[in-house]
């Protein structure tokens, strides 16, 4: 039951890390790159705290797929936006 908690957490954490890095840098890229770059972000600060405070295997174990995840999500996300737009503009 431990190990739940522990990825409901990390679900939590890495959402807000996540979205952090994607408000400070919204008004510089397009949306697919401030997706990568977040992730990209997010992972190297998530890996940084965890190896001081749990161990570098832990962050990888238990951050980084919740991290993936809602990088999964978000490109769906906007991959379904995309299509919309162009089959708005086609009809």
């Amino acid at each position: 039951m431990e190990l739940v908690f522990d990825f409901i957490g990390a679900f939590i954490i890495t959402w807000a890390i996540y979205n952090i890095f994607q408000i400070i840098l919204m008004r510089f890229l397009d949306p697919k790159t401030l997706r990568y770059v977040s992730f990209i972000g997010s992972s190297i600060l998530i890996l940084i705290v965890t190896s001081f405070t749990m161990g570098i295997v832990a962050g990888f174990i238990i951050y980084l797929p919740a991290l993936f995840i809602w990088l999964v999500f978000d490109l769906i996300k906007i991959n379904k936006k995309e299509n919309n737009r162009t089959k708005s503009k086609t009809a």
